[in-house]
Formats: C-alpha cells, sequence, structure tokens
C-alpha cells in the first residue's frame, strides 16, 4: 500500500479515556508531558525517487487557534526525532496538528516540500491520534485533515481521534464519507508520488461536494510562454498594465561541509549554492538538495498604479502618483515611504493570486543568479559626498548607471533613487543586462541597491534575537550583525537565504554582503540594500532591523504571483 507513515516511540502509543471527571479542554498542570518521539518511515512505493525522505524532515506541533508552532524538531539521518516542549504545557483534550514536512528532490514539476498531518490531543497521560493503535501519519490521516479543514463547522478534529483501526481501516464519521476518505487518500498518495505537497494542491468545490487536485507550478490563465523558461507575463489591471517574469522550477544544492563536498567546493563559504550534485559527500550531511522556482517575480519593484514612466532616456517626465493601487512597470519612481503592512495588503489587494515577495522567492533570485555566475549590480554608489558619481551607477563599475529619480533630491549632483528597471552599460549589447537577476533584459530588475525590499516571510523576535518565520518565533537564534560569512543550512531556514554566520571581513563568494539584526524591536525584514550601500548592497543583504509600521524613503516592495 502506497503510504507515507510517521510511527511514534511505543511509549506514547497507548490511546487513553480522560480520567474521570476531568472536563475537557482545562489547561491543568500536567506533572509530565511526555516528548512525542518517534521515526518517520517511508514506503518507497510511494516516493520511489525520494532515497532519504525521512532525513532532515521538520516535525512541528501547530496550535490550530493561533496557527502557531509551539514545538519544533528534527529527524536525524535515520527518520528519528524527539518532540518535547520546554515551558509549553498542551490543553488536556484539545486537538493540535503534528506535522511532518520534508523538501523534495526528484525533480518533478511541483512545489517544494511535502507537508503529512494528523491531529493528536494529549489526554493527561498520554498523547491519541486519529490512528487508534498509535500515533502515526499516513495518506489516511493527512486526507482526514484536508477534508476537515474544507468542512471545519460540521467536522471537529476531535471527532476523527481514534478512527483509524491497526489494520488502516477508517470507521465513518459523519462529516467524512468512507467514499470521500478513499478519494482523498488516493489524492494525497498520487500527490506525494509526484513530489507535490498534498495539504497545499487538495482542493474542493462546494457546489458538486468533490475533492480533487489542482494543477500545480502554473502558468497564469492566458500565458503562453514555455514553463521551462524565463519569460514575461503582462497582468492588464483597471486598463494598468504590468509585467512579472516567470520564475521556472530548478534544482540547486547547497553545501552544508563544503570540504567534504569535493576539491573544488572545499574553498567555499558553508551554505553556498552550486548547480550540479557535489562530487563528494553524503546527501542531507555534507550537502543538500532544494528546488526553487514556479511563481512569478514582479520584473520592477513595485510603482503607484498613477506613476507616470520617465523619457527612457533621462528620466525627465517620471511622477510618484498618489494611486493606492500599484502597478509593476518600468522607468517609474519606487513606490516607497510605505510599511510593511501596507506593502502586504497593496500586493494582496492588487490580485487574488497576488502576495508580497517571500524570502524563499528571494532566495530563488538569488540562488539563481549563483549557480548561474551572475554578477548582479546595482544603484549602489550614492557616497556622501558622492562628488565622482553625476547620476545613480554601481559602485564597482561606474560605467552600470541608471536613470535618476526626478521626484527625489537627496544628494545635490542628483544620486540617490534610480526609477526602476532603468541600469544600463556601454558595453552590455543584445539580450545582456546584468542589472537583473539572470544577467538578461528577462529577469528581475534591482535586487541589489536602489531602495530596500519589504520581504514577507521572515521576522526577528523581541529581545531573544531568534529568527521568525511566517509569525513562528523558532529556536534559532539570528547571528550577530556582520559582514556574511555563510548562509543558514538548517532545513528549517535553508530556503529562505538567511545568514548562519558573520564575521568581521567581507565574504567575496557571498557579495560582500552584510547582515545587521535589531533585537530591540520585533523587526520585520528588508532586502537587497538601498542607493547608499556601496559593496554592502546585494543578493544576500539581509537586514533584520525595521519595526513593520516604519515607513521611509529608502524602502520600497516586489509583488510575487502564484497560479
Amino acid at each position: 500500500m502506497k503510504r507515507l507513515v510517521l510511527v511514534l516511540a511505543a511509549l506514547l502509543l497507548a490511546a487513553c479515556s480522560p480520567p474521570a471527571g476531568r472536563p475537557a479542554g482545562v489547561n491543568e498542570a500536567v506533572a509530565a508531558v511526555p516528548a512525542i518521539e518517534g521515526r518517520l518511515d517511508v514506503d518507497r512505493q510511494t516516493l520511489a525517487t525520494l532515497a532519504s525522505v525521512a532525513s532532515g524532515a521538520t516535525l512541528a506541533l501547530i496550535d490550530p487557534a493561533t496557527g502557531a508552532a509551539v514545538a519544533t524538531s528534527l529527524s536525524d539521518a535515520a527518520g528519528v526525532f524527539s518532540l518535547s516542549f520546554g515551558s509549553f504545557v498542551p490543553t488536556v483534550n484539545a486537538v493540535y496538528i503534528l506535522e511532518a514536512f520534508k523538501g523534495l528532490n526528484s525533480g518533478a514539476v511541483g512545489s517544494g516540500g511535502a507537508r503529512v498531518r494528523t491531529f493528536i490531543r494529549f489526554n493527561g497521560t498520554a498523547w491519541q491520534a486519529i490512528t487508534a493503535a498509535g500515533v502515526s501519519i499516513s495518506t489516511g490521516t493527512t486526507a482526514l485533515c484536508a477534508i476537515q479543514g474544507y468542512r471545519q463547522a460540521s467536522l471537529a478534529p476531535s471527532s476523527l481521534i481514534g478512527r483509524i483501526d491497526g489494520g488502516g481501516s477508517y470507521s465513518e464519521v459523519a462529516g467524512a464519507s468512507a467514499a470521500e476518505y478513499a478519494t482523498v487518500s488516493n489524492l494525497v498518495a498520487g500527490l506525494l508520488a509526484a513530489d507535490h505537497d498534498p495539504m497545499a494542491q487538495i482542493a474542493y468545490d462546494a457546489s458538486t461536494s468533490l475533492f480533487y487536485q489542482k494543477r500545480v507550478g502554473n502558468l497564469a490563465p492566458g500565458d503562453g510562454g514555455d514553463p521551462a523558461l524565463h519569460h514575461e507575463f503582462v497582468l492588464t489591471k483597471g486598463g494598468v498594465a504590468s509585467t512579472f517574469v516567470w520564475i521556472p522550477l530548478f534544482r540547486a544544492y547547497q553545501l552544508i561541509v563544503p570540504a567534504n563536498c569535493g576539491a573544488e567546493h572545499a574553498a567555499k563559504p558553508v551554505g553556498y549554492w552550486v548547480a550540479n550534485q557535489p562530487s563528494a559527500g553524503t546527501r542531507d550531511v555534507d550537502w543538500a538538495e532544494e528546488r526553487f522556482g514556479g511563481f512569478y517575480a514582479g520584473k520592477y519593484e513595485a510603482s503607484r498604479a498613477d506613476a507616470t514612466p520617465g523619457n527612457p532616456a533621462t528620466g525627465a517626465g517620471a511622477t510618484a502618483g498618489s494611486s493606492g493601487t500599484l502597478k509593476v512597470a518600468q522607468y517609474c519612481v519606487p513606490w516607497t515611504n510605505i510599511d510593511w503592512d501596507a506593502a502586504a495588503q497593496a500586493c494582496l489587494a492588487y490580485d487574488s493570486h497576488a502576495h508580497l515577495l517571500g524570502d524563499e522567492e528571494w532566495t530563488a533570485l538569488a540562488v539563481w543568479a549563483t549557480i548561474g555566475g551572475v554578477t548582479v549590480y546595482g544603484n549602489n554608489a550614492q557616497t556622501n559626498p558622492a562628488a565622482s558619481y553625476v547620476k545613480p551607477a554601481d559602485i564597482d563599475d561606474p560605467d552600470v548607471t541608471f536613470l535618476d529619480d526626478p521626484t527625489l533630491t537627496w544628494s545635490a549632483n542628483g544620486v540617490d533613487r534610480a526609477l526602476t528597471g532603468s541600469g544600463t552599460a556601454s558595453a552590455w549589447t543584445g539580450v545582456t543586462n546584468l542589472t537583473s537577476h539572470t544577467g538578461k533584459n528577462i529577469g528581475a530588475f534591482d535586487l541589489n541597491g536602489n531602495v530596500w525590499e519589504w520581504t514577507e516571510t521572515v521576522g526577528l523576535a523581541q529581545t531573544t534575537g531568534n529568527y521568525v518565520v511566517a509569525d513562528v518565533i523558532l529556536g534559532i537564534t539570528a547571528p550577530t550583525g556582520n559582514y556574511i560569512s555563510a548562509l543558514s543550512t538548517d532545513p528549517r531556514l535553508r530556503r529562505l537565504g538567511l545568514p548562519g554566520a558573520t564575521a568581521g571581513s567581507p565574504a567575496a563568494l557571498l557579495g560582500g554582503d552584510k547582515f545587521v539584526a535589531n533585537a530591540s524591536i520585533n523587526a520585520k525584514n528588508v532586502r537587497g540594500g538601498a542607493w547608499g550601500d556601496g559593496q554592502l548592497g546585494g543578493l544576500w543583504q539581509t537586514h533584520l532591523d525595521q519595526v513593520r509600521s516604519g515607513s521611509n524613503g529608502t524602502i520600497g516592495f516586489r509583488p510575487a504571483l502564484r497560479y
């Protein structure tokens, strides 16, 4: 039978009834809450191309009331894990989500990872789950969690506890028929076999009461481009055209222990990304494989919808506009003086498929440039005074220049913010443009310098200085602010392109980029640098030092689309 099963230690397998007289849902002082200990066990019939799905999976106990992970852990190379709780005490008989996540690496078209789930509760003595004969995660438990997600009003998670017996048979409950259980279980198995995330790709049509599989890694309706290649897609809203770039699915390899990955990688920084599987070393120990892409990035930094483009030769005539809606267009004034919430809301209001560019998506652009050997130039050369420059330029190559934003006078000679996508150089011909992440005219522009860009996913927790991912505080402390000397190889962070270590001198292969952290606030992330950051600006430049309500003329944003 095709399945993905998370088997927990025998200590926790007893499915006990609540003690007499103890009301459900009361958070009593429990003498000892046992850790959830177990092993991730995979049937290779399901994920035949995923040789090590059990190794390095991320386990999380999620409180559905808040969506926050109250405990996280990682499985080891054998799939064994221990999930303990620190100061957290589970509410007796409250239902939680136990989720296992693993990045996928078979190369099939689809998302970059898969989540499988069960519902779990602590009865005051032991943990119980959907599976009556033991706490496990399977295609069946994942199917019931997916069904419950669409039937919340008529299907309580608690009603599913114990519904799958030791032989794998499902005991039907109102709100989740046996036929639906079979259908959705097959969908889960098929999605896993194709390296897709079942929790993201199962959908429900209320008009027909049918569950079905979403299309995965989709191009937008009307986009006739090749899904395997970068290409432009123009989306018109309210008569205003915006240009996005399709980022195709691709794989890359992160060096965890470079010295063990072959002589060609021995001198590279920890966490560095390469295009090909290393010639030596062990997967998930010395190196890791990840897949990125399958989305549209704004080709340029966002502008207001009524911003007037400047003259393509001089920049003259550009206006910032005043509209509360966005567009993505060339030769425009970037939309700045906008806080994180307003930037996120502008993206969500733009289109149902839009969102603020996430840190995983920013990292996809950075990794693409890195594995392709592209040095991305940018508007970063303004100094004080900026006497050696007469227009916005790149500090490493003054031949790379940009059109000055005529609405801003930051320095006497106009060396400051530039119009979007206006970088060029006399030495470039044809399709070459090294101010995009591809080094070509079809790519995402201005990722190095010009204005900082808010990103969606990452923050920094006040006081502790721990990384925050999707509003969940992880037990991972950010390094001290300084030059980035390594990228994080933790499976929870590697796809987000976050610093793993810093040093007092710049690392050339990481662009000489710098990390800034401010644990005195609940910080949100800005990336890439601004026009005055010089050689510090770049694709890995990360500043977790902005309060979400902050705004100024150096911070903008960029939308992304997923279909």
